[in-house]
């Protein structure tokens, strides 16, 4: 297929359309890794560095214009010695607030930070308190007016393009809310969880739709709801909370572009869910960690209706195997996942200064070599 575009081969794989181009995507790096990989290598973009043509474009909302410091800090009761910075990398003994009010201590990646939930939210015992939280202002236009000139921006060089919104809606709740306080609402406080669901499901919907009229070709949805080898809740307050309320996301940018595709991204075993999210209009699962997961058995009963983005992992061969244990994988995912379309190829999450710069070269060798399907 020697006139398909890098947006096109990634779109007709997604879609299952073709399987003699198999895509690759990487996921970057965390913050130290990036460092590293700058100094080792001179440049800072390892697609042009290692000669990988499939990137994404990736759009997404502007930064609030709101003082979140003066919005939030009645709600925090932080260190005192800790300094507040608002900048994008804080240093050490810093913190800084999301829009969503939680306090981030800085780790080597954000996948990485503390996330510090309001202490008064943590203590909250009423609706009211749930009811009166201040929520981000996703709604203003200047937050979203440029969104279809940077993406008609990204469609002109041949790239498809990304609406991002993982943190869809449970993580921001226990981010808010606190981890142990929310599972104990969904039992005890089933009012209070609902609110606070629903005013951040709200909040989504309005992003959802945005990104499809702006022309996003995939939406990254996606929420971490489960451990290496389980849920992080029963599959039942799974579909009582969370899978109507991903259904409204889902179908806000399906109402406006039917071919937009919908990926949905959590870490660990989420396969007791899959099902679940094809039927309420997920097309694209990430990051299928092979640790956690059974990649051929996953292919083999829902690759007809899902595609795969992902797949290979981050805890054996990257970063402790040879470069030929690091093509010896990437060569056996594309054999259990790329058969009949259907698999974007990356790594399950950004790179750890662990992973060796051989190896990195190596998987984006095998990448290129096997993802040509004869």
């Amino acid at each position: 297929m020697p006139d398909m575009t890098p947006r096109d081969v990634i779109l007709s794989a997604l879609r299952r359309q073709q399987d003699e181009l198999i895509p690759f995507e990487f996921t970057g790096f965390n913050r130290c890794a990036a460092a590293r990989f700058r100094q080792q290598t001179g440049t800072s973009d390892p697609y042009a560095y290692f000669g990988c043509a499939t990137r994404l474009g990736h759009i997404g909302f502007q930064a609030t214009k709101l003082d979140l410091r003066e919005r939030f800090m009645a709600f925090h009761h932080l260190d005192p010695g800790l300094r507040y910075d608002s900048g994008p990398e804080p240093g050490p003994q810093t913190f800084y607030l999301n829009e969503f009010g939680t306090a981030h201590l800085p780790g080597s990646d954000d996948a990485y930070d503390e996330y510090t939930p309001p202490a008064a939210m943590r203590q909250a015992d009423s609706l009211e308190a749930f009811e009166k939280y201040p929520m981000p202002d996703y709604e203003a236009s200047y937050r979203h007016a440029h969104l279809a000139e940077q993406a008609a921006r990204i469609k002109s060089g041949n790239l498809a393009v990304v609406g991002h919104m993982e943190m869809t809606i449970f993580e921001r709740a226990w981010q808010i809310r606190g981890l142990e306080e929310l599972m104990m609402d969904f039992y005890d406080h089933p009012d209070f969880a609902a609110c606070l669901l629903d005013r951040i499901t709200a909040g989504s919907v309005f992003c959802a739709r945005r990104y499809a009229q702006a022309g996003a070709d995939l939406l990254r949805t996606g929420d971490d709801v489960a451990m290496q080898d389980r849920l992080l809740m029963s599959p039942e307050v799974w579909r009582k909370f969370l899978k109507p309320r991903l259904a409204k996301v889902f179908q806000a940018a399906k109402a406006v572009n039917p071919d937009i595709l919908i990926c949905y991204h959590s870490d660990g075993n989420i396969t007791d869910l899959v099902e679940d999210l094809i039927e309420i209009g997920m097309d694209v699962l990430n990051p299928v960690q092979p640790e956690c997961v059974d990649v051929p058995a996953l292919k083999q009963r829902f690759g007809r209706r899902l595609s795969f983005w992902g797949t290979i992992g981050l805890q054996r061969a990257l970063p402790f195997g040879t470069p030929a244990d690091v093509e010896a994988e990437v060569r056996q995912r594309i054999e259990q996942a790329g058969a009949g379309g259907g698999l974007l190829l990356s790594p399950t999450h950004v790179l750890a200064p662990e992973v060796p710069l051989e190896n990195m070269a190596a998987m984006f060798r095998a990448a290129l070599q096997y993802g040509q399907r004869k």
